[in-house]
C-alpha cells in the first residue's frame, strides 16, 4: 500500500477531528463531561472497578483517572471500598444516584451514535469493527513509541 502524502493525511486528520468534535457537540445537554460518563459506565460494566483497572482500560494515567474520581465521589454517585486483594487500593461502585445520573446522561450522549446506526444501516457494525482495528493498531503504535523512548 502506498503511503499517503502529508497534505491528504492532513485532510484526514482533520475529518476525523470534525467527526469528535461532532459527535460530542451536543454534551453541554448532560451533567457529566464526557470522562467522567466514561469512567462511570465503565465501573456500572464490571459491576466495581480499582482506579489501576480503570486506568488500564481507558489508557489514561492513574493521575487523570484520580483527578476525574474525586468529583464523583464527592458528589456521592460513587462510593469506595478497601479492596481485599490489595489493601493499597479500593473498589469503586455506582451509588443509585450515580446509576440514574449516568443513564440519563448517557441517552443524550448516545443519541449520535443511535442515528448513525439508523443511517448507515448494516455499514454501521462494519464502521464500528474499523475503529476497533484501528484502536488496537494505534495502542501497538504507541507501545513501541513508548519503548523507543526507553532505550
Amino acid at each position: 500500500m502506498q503511503q499517503t502524502n502529508w497534505k491528504e493525511m492532513c485532510q484526514h486528520w482533520h475529518t476525523f477531528q470534525l467527526f469528535s468534535r461532532t459527535m460530542l457537540s451536543h454534551k453541554n445537554q448532560t451533567t457529566l463531561t464526557t470522562g467522567e460518563i466514561g469512567i462511570l459506565s465503565l465501573v456500572y460494566l464490571n459491576q466495581s472497578s480499582t482506579p489501576l483497572q480503570l486506568s488500564k482500560l481507558t489508557g489514561m494515567k492513574s493521575e487523570s483517572i484520580s483527578r476525574i474520581l474525586k468529583p464523583l465521589l464527592h458528589s456521592g454517585y460513587l462510593t469506595k471500598q478497601k479492596s481485599l486483594e490489595d489493601e493499597r487500593s479500593y473498589l469503586l461502585s455506582l451509588t443509585q444516584e450515580g446509576s440514574d445520573l449516568l443513564k440519563s446522561d448517557y441517552k443524550q450522549l448516545l443519541l449520535p451514535m443511535y442515528d448513525l446506526q439508523t443511517k448507515m444501516g448494516d455499514d454501521f457494525d462494519e464502521f464500528i469493527r474499523l475503529i476497533g482495528c484501528a484502536n488496537k493498531y494505534l495502542k501497538e503504535f504507541n507501545n513501541t513509541i513508548k519503548e523507543g523512548f526507553k532505550e
